[in-house]
């Protein structure tokens, strides 16, 4: 396993880590019928990463309906605490008064069966959540808490632009950030800008998303010929290994349901290299295919749960790329009969794009979807 020097740009030498190379996210847990983390199956995916060195467990407060960190407090409990980091994150947009950033933080705490948290983020910043920062004294508490021993490094999560990714490291001498990026966001979402103004104010990141969900595992077929004739390595492997060359870097996370990414992980991250430059010019070329493909960036992070009419929106984001790819009407109308709320059940009444950290017109696509589903042509 490949492992990073994170190094605290304020010098101090306790706060010094090193991290694997991949981390393990706490969002995409395999789940039984009914939703809840199917445990047997997600603990032996946890005993696996340790085993193979993977040391770095990112959880949040509202990760797989809240149970995401108490899953982790016992799939962890046999390894010495000191083996291993454990992140977690407050979420800012539940904040009602400054009481509630340490009640948060003390239930999770709490939930995670430990004492403090190595690396521990304001969730999902952006320009209009620094209102929010100051409103509650969000810092002033995290300060505190960290005085008492309970956070060891403190950052922030980040969907926005580099110029409001720039006012927010400019409010706090933060320790590390963490942004989404991979290939294909590069450009479309100015990773490259956020990169570059993390280098500036000199904070080491991490990075979510490095194969957007699975998007950059399940590519059109035209990009994955692409890929399967220019090397060895698999589709996702790619997608890692570009994430894992971005300058200030320190881990990459990843949410991994299943054994296959998994394994793909570890051997990527053991057999790590940089991208070359001929790879980043072969990556450009995949990006332009998915590109035109015009899938929706969905990501299923699940923030939009909670549709008032009974919608799973990621699962119909998810058939909507397929058929984008496919063309396959058919199969898409078929999947679609299977879920308990057709897209033709959209209010567009807005509650899930105001939370969708990709900004997806997520009421526009379920108007297509309907259009596709609804008229047997």
């Amino acid at each position: 396993m490949k492992y990073f020097d994170y190094r605290a740009p304020d010098g101090d030498p306790k706060k010094n880590a090193k991290v694997s190379a991949v981390g393990f996210g706490g969002m995409r847990f395999p789940v039984k019928e009914d939703k809840s983390i199917d445990f047997e199956a997600a603990s032996a995916l946890i005993d696996r990463a340790y085993e193979a060195g993977i040391n770095y467990y990112d959880t949040a407060y509202p990760y797989h309906g809240g149970t995401s960190e108490t899953f982790f407090a016992e799939a962890l409990k046999k390894y010495p605490r000191d083996s291993y980091y454990l992140a977690d994150k407050l979420p800012i947009w539940l904040l009602e008064s400054a009481d509630d950033v340490e009640r948060i933080f003390n239930e999770q705490l709490e939930r995670c069966n430990t004492d403090h948290f190595d690396f521990y983020l304001c969730h999902a910043m952006s320009a209009k959540r620094l209102e929010a920062l100051e409103q509650f004294s969000v810092l002033e508490t995290l300060e505190k808490l960290r005085s008492e021993g309970k956070i060891v490094r403190l950052g922030f999560s980040f969907h926005d632009t580099p110029e409001a990714l720039d006012k927010v490291l400019s409010a706090h001498k933060w320790d590390f950030a963490q942004i989404q990026y991979n290939y294909l966001d590069y450009t479309m979402q100015d990773a490259k800008g956020q990169e570059e103004v993390l280098n500036r104010h000199g904070v080491p990141f991490l990075i979510m998303e490095p194969v957007r969900g699975g998007a950059l595992v399940n590519v059109p077929e035209k990009a994955a010929k692409l890929l399967s004739e220019s090397g060895e390595g698999s589709v996702p492997s790619y997608a890692m290994r570009f994430a894992l060359s971005a300058n200030g870097v320190f881990c990459a996370l990843s949410g991994m349901k299943d054994s296959l990414a998994l394994e793909d992980n570890i051997k990527t991250c053991t057999d790590f290299s940089t991208v070359s430059e001929d790879e980043r010019k072969l990556l450009a070329k995949v990006a332009d295919i998915i590109i035109a493909a015009r899938l929706v960036p969905c990501t299923e992070c699940r923030y939009c749960d909670g549709c008032p009419s009974g919608i799973d929106i990621p699962a119909l984001l998810k058939l909507y790329n397929g058929f984008m790819t496919t063309e396959d009407k058919k199969t898409l109308r078929a999947e679609v009969d299977k879920l308990s709320a057709r897209p033709v059940s959209c209010i567009s009444c807005g509650a899930c794009t105001s939370v969708c950290p990709q900004h997806i017109d997520i009421p526009a696509t379920m108007q297509t979807l309907a259009k596709l589903t609804e008229k047997r042509q």
